[in-house]
């Protein structure tokens, strides 16, 4: 009987770690909305608010190359100004200088319209930085054989220049620190909410955050009508919670039962800081990637190069020493 039970808990065990954990199973409302999943509160109804007015984050950022010339040394200059180009890439080329112009926007995740902070970047290489002999369709390559060219160089500078500039404009307007609560729980024990800001954007276990219902205005329907303004429903927050568990881009939040409005927390709530456990942490800005355009470079043969993923990851990658996070 020894030896059947033994084999019976091998399998038992076996197929528990070889079916039930695999991708997706046994997953907490937390990994869900790290993994920038909505996820419908226990109970639905009314609490499960129409889905277009809960973004994955509070703000976009958008980007776009708005000029590009790369000087050669026997072909002259190749690129594009304002969107016109006034010569496509030759297949083939010997460069010497470059210039990249580049802007850049944070826009209101529920009007994209609605700019927020916007910034230029600009940036410049001569031959002792940019001297490469290459066809424009080998930087196409791969990403990892991308960014070690002059090229990549280049682009990153501008980027850099522009989100140095978004940052110090954003800070300027004084905009606070944000982020948009993603689900939430009502229950006998208290109530918990989970927030799609996580270690990614520095915060920490024992962070306090304070958290505002926002209430949306449409023309018409909700979702199918012109998207009017958003506001807060109250002066002062309704709840205050702390940070109890934690995620690259999330957090789970208990809220403190002394606060009288922590059982109203509706999702789409907005949360701000309260209290940091360290004076003077900085928090990085989640934003999500709206647009990048600019990218698609035209040789004169006929193709396209599109250079948009590399400026994605480019910009993913020098995000927070600029005070951002791009969530995915």
């Amino acid at each position: 009987m020894g030896r059947t039970f033994f084999k019976v808990m091998t399998v038992v065990i076996v197929l528990f770690f070889g079916l039930g954990c695999s991708e997706g199973a046994f997953q907490t409302p937390l990994d869900l909305v790290d993994q920038g999943k909505l996820v419908e509160p226990p109970g639905g109804g009314d609490d499960f608010h129409t889905l277009c007015e809960v973004p994955p984050t509070l703000y976009q950022l958008e980007a776009e190359v708005v000029s590009l010339e790369i000087v050669s040394k026997n072909s002259g200059s190749f690129g594009f100004e304002m969107f016109k180009w006034f010569k496509f890439f030759k297949t083939k080329f010997n460069a010497v200088r470059g210039r990249l112009d580049v802007n850049m926007s944070i826009v209101d995740s529920m009007a994209p319209d609605t700019v927020i902070s916007y910034g230029q970047g600009v940036s410049q290489l001569d031959k002792r930085e940019f001297s490469f002999e290459l066809g424009i369709k080998e930087f196409g390559w791969s990403y990892s054989h991308f960014s070690k060219t002059p090229l990549a160089q280049l682009t990153k500078l501008g980027l850099r220049d522009a989100l140095s500039n978004l940052h110090r404009r954003f800070v300027k307007s004084s905009e606070e620190w944000s982020s948009v609560v993603r689900y939430v729980s009502h229950k006998g024990s208290g109530s918990e909410v989970i927030v799609a800001a996580g270690a990614s954007s520095n915060l920490k276990l024992g962070d306090r955050l304070a958290f505002y219902n926002i209430e949306h205005h449409w023309a018409g329907k909700p979702c199918e009508s012109k998207y009017q303004f958003a506001r807060r429903t109250t002066k002062t927050p309704l709840a205050v919670g702390e940070v109890v568990q934690l995620k690259n881009n999330a957090v789970l939040v208990h809220l403190d039962p002394r606060s009288e409005g922590a059982g109203f927390i509706k999702l789409g709530a907005e949360a701000v800081v309260d209290a940091l456990t360290e004076e003077g942490r900085k928090l990085f800005l989640p934003l999500e990637i709206h647009a990048v355009k600019g990218g698609e470079w035209r040789v004169d043969d006929g193709e396209t190069v599109d250079f948009t993923p590399y400026f994605s990851k480019q910009i993913s990658a020098e995000a927070a020493q600029f005070g951002f996070v791009i969530q995915r």
